[in-house]
């Protein structure tokens, strides 16, 4: 099962990479909910079972 995570990792999904390397990757949230100008989300490029 791929997730939304996995999907822009690879690149399946699109996304504004804001960081990328072989251990992580970090995008711009499409629509956040905090009152900021920015907000990125950080994901690791391989798939965790816990945090």
């Amino acid at each position: 099962m791929s997730t939304i995570f996995k999907q822009i990792a690879d690149g399946k999904a699109p996304a504004k990479i804001v960081y990328q390397d072989d251990r992580v990757t970090a995008f711009w949230d499409i629509a956040p909910q905090a009152p900021t100008t920015s907000w990125s989300s950080r994901t690791p490029r391989s798939p965790r079972s816990t945090i």
